[in-house]
């Protein structure tokens, strides 16, 4: 899931023997799978310990959903939206309980640092082939389709491999510094600004909360920055302009274009203040009553099928209203300070450290989320998306209860 799949068309060449390997829906085959041998084993049944904690805000959540979908103004696209949505739900709870096994722990991390060396591989192989003096908008032999959900991949995973690779040894150690390092060297090579910026924060700020580690981290912070170096001098043209559009953001035709969408977005809100216009509803209202796209030639390729407010925030206020976005903030709120009490609180250091990372991971993807929104409705691979955020919260808790419950037995 995380790899984005084997290339369809690597290069223009056909991998006909590994064709099935290609599929974007192999994950959920894989998945299923696993969920049927996990209901013939004698697992208890109730929800994960791990992530009982987080139980009440997100039935909080799931509610003031359904609620919208009561008073939506397409109840039709609302039903099919909250479908979608509790299967999610379902796979979450299914994780949750697999991820009460301990055993498992280590080795999907391991799957994860393999995933990512995976990704980024295929990432930097195309632009190469490509050309490094173009943007890449486009990635057309992975199944993420496009350079904003790999760069958010690869910076959600960024905090938990550089922690583990701080915080553990031996292969586990090595396998996480390989996998954060190709990660750096491929959201830079994606010309991603937002994501080159807050892969570098995140990288800085555990260096920071870890000084006492400098020895360790110091070789791949190097070596990646030399990477970047020799990436962006081979692409002059293309770095010069990453650097002189960041610096003048305000000035973007995207962020203007933006700004239209979050105003039209705002109307919406104001039109249905209290339970919005419909959970899963905005890419068809936002063509039929509030006029995208925007001053463009006409175009539908969208309507029904991921429109958005790019901002995930303002998606929801639009969507489900003031109750929708209440019980969103406080689902923010839960994660975060949980996140922090362990931080504070954790005796033992892997614990500590994947707190940390869960803080910065679920920091980042509200920061990024602040301009698009790849977990809406019909967003191409928005269920792959959905399943990784879930994923990314559900994994570092159980870890944090495994790490803090050996630290407990070490201790007595």
């Amino acid at each position: 899931m995380i790899s984005g799949d084997f290339p369809r068309h690597p290069h223009g060449l056909e991998w006909k023997i590994f064709r099935f390997l290609s599929w974007s829906k192999l994950y959920l085959v894989l998945y299923m799978t696993s969920f049927l041998f996990l209901a013939a084993s004698k697992i208890h049944w109730f929800y994960g310990r791990a992530t009982r904690m987080l139980f009440f805000p997100l039935f909080f959540l799931v509610t003031t959903f359904m609620f919208s979908v009561l008073f939506s103004q397409d109840r039709r696209l609302s039903l099919e939206a909250m479908a979608y949505f509790f299967s999610v739900i379902f796979t979450v709870y299914m994780i949750s309980l697999i991820l009460d096994d301990e055993n498992l722990l280590d080795p999907l991390w391991a799957a994860c640092s393999l995933g990512i060396i995976f990704l980024a591989a295929k990432t930097v192989s195309w632009r190469l082939h490509e050309g490094l003096n173009f943007g890449a908008y486009l990635i057309l032999n992975n199944s993420w389709a496009g350079k904003l959900q790999i760069a958010w991949v690869l910076n959600f995973f960024a905090p938990f491999l550089f922690a583990r690779y701080l915080l553990t040894t031996r292969y586990k150690s090595w396998l996480a510094g390989i996998a954060w390092a190709a990660s750096g060297v491929a959201v830079f090579i994606l010309y991603s600004r937002a994501g080159t910026f807050i892969f570098g924060l995140s990288s800085v700020i555990l260096c920071a909360l870890h000084r006492e580690r400098w020895k360790k981290w110091i070789v791949p912070a190097v070596i990646t920055s030399l990477g970047v170096m020799m990436l962006a001098a081979k692409s002059v043209q293309m770095t010069k302009y990453v650097v002189s559009s960041t610096a003048r953001f305000f000035i973007d035709e995207s962020l203007e274009r933006r700004m239209n969408i979050w105003r039209d977005t705002l109307t919406m809100f104001a039109d249905h203040p209290l339970t919005g216009i419909g959970f899963g509803a905005y890419d068809e209202l936002a063509y039929s009553r509030y006029g995208a796209p925007y001053g463009r030639i006409p175009d539908n390729r969208f309507r029904r099928a991921g429109w958005h407010a790019h901002n995930l925030h303002l998606h929801l206020l639009a969507e489900t209203g003031i109750i929708g976005i209440l019980a969103w903030l406080y689902f923010i709120y839960a994660v975060l300070s949980l996140s922090v009490e362990r931080w504070r609180e954790s005796a033992s250091p892997i614990a500590k450290g994947t707190s940390q990372a869960l803080f910065l991971f679920f920091s980042i993807f509200l920061i990024l989320s602040m301009t698009e929104n790849l977990l809406a409705v019909r967003v191409h691979q928005s269920l792959r998306m959905n399943l990784t955020v879930w994923f990314l919260i559900l994994l570092p808790l159980a870890s944090i209860r495994s790490a803090e419950k050996i630290a407990r037995k070490a201790g007595k």
